[in-house]
Order: C-alpha cells, then sequence, then structure tokens
C-alpha cells in the first residue's frame, strides 16, 4: 500500500510539472519573422532587425546643434551574424543608405553614407548571442578640423636628428631622422 502510495503521489508531481511549459533556452528556433521585420529607435532612418533588442547601458545618442541625432546604438538578439550583416546591408539600402564598405570576419563591419551623414555598423558574436553596434555621424566639412601639428615650424630642433639611446642592450642603436 505504501508503494501505491508513494506512486501515486509521482504520478501526480510529475503531470504538475507537465503544465509548466518551461522553454530550453538552447533550442534553435525556426525563422519566425522576415528580413524585412524592423522596429526604428533612436535614429529614424536606421532599422534595426525585429529580433533584436537595444541595450540602453551600452548606447549613447546626443543630438547637434540642428537636431541631429548622433551616437551609438547597441542591440542584442539571438541572431545568426550572417544573416543579420545581410539582413541590415538589405534595409538599409531600402532607407536610401548607401554602402561604402564592408569587412568581415569574426567581427564584420559596415560603412554606410546618407546625406552628409555616416552609420558604421559593426557586428559580433557572444555566447548565446548575436551584438549589433551602429555609430551614425554627421561628416565634418573639409578644412574644419585640421591634423594636429606636433612640431613646431619655429623650432630649432625640429630639423636635426634625435639622439640615439644610450640604453640599447643590442648596442646598435639608429637615430631617427625627419
Amino acid at each position: 500500500m505504501k508503494r501505491f502510495v508513494c506512486l501515486a503521489a509521482l504520478l501526480l508531481l510529475l503531470q504538475g510539472c507537465a503544465d509548466m511549459n518551461f522553454s530550453n533556452p538552447f533550442e534553435q528556433k525556426p525563422a519566425e519573422t522576415s528580413v524585412n521585420d524592423v522596429f526604428y529607435d533612436e535614429f529614424p532612418d536606421v532599422p534595426f532587425p525585429a529580433d533584436m533588442q537595444v541595450d540602453r547601458k551600452k548606447s549613447m545618442v546626443v543630438a547637434t546643434p540642428d537636431g541631429i541625432k548622433i551616437g551609438v546604438l547597441t542591440a542584442e538578439g539571438r541572431v545568426d551574424k550572417l544573416s543579420l550583416t545581410t539582413a541590415t546591408i538589405h534595409n538599409m539600402q531600402k532607407k536610401g543608405w548607401t554602402l561604402r564598405g564592408m569587412v568581415h570576419g569574426s567581427r564584420s563591419m559596415q560603412v554606410f553614407e546618407k546625406e552628409g551623414r555616416y552609420a558604421v555598423c559593426c557586428f559580433y558574436e557572444q555566447v548565446l548571442s548575436s551584438v549589433m553596434e551602429v555609430w551614425v555621424v554627421t561628416r565634418i566639412a573639409d578644412g574644419v578640423i585640421s591634423t594636429p601639428n606636433y612640431q613646431s615650424s619655429s623650432d630649432e630642433s625640429s630639423s636635426a636628428p634625435l639622439p640615439a639611446s644610450s640604453s640599447s642592450s643590442s648596442g646598435s642603436s639608429r637615430s631617427l631622422q625627419q
């Protein structure tokens, strides 16, 4: 009789757990969304795949004095990186962005241009998700920011060779000349 009661209790317990609908986090889900399923966040013309979520702690967006938003948005989701990069090209071109360059590898990058702005999309994988960073900046007019001049033309020593280091262990040090 004691065995019967234990068996009945075990069956009731297992039946109760069967209705709890636990999901397996490692299970590959079939693609439920299409490449055209997107959402927009801070940048009104930069689409993000519907399967991604923006991480506010890893994002920063500011508005320029003329009201244009620039900065970085970071999104994460359980999306294959290759399909993510392909969908990004497709969706950015639909919004009028022109692809100007790209690099693919363990980290991938795409550079887009539109109306005096650039969008740099960076992609990489984590253990259970893919990450998409989108940097949007405005184009700086030519001549606004000059290359730093590290040597003054009035400095007489700028044309002289740099002294050789006396601490070289090989004894074959050379001086650098301009």
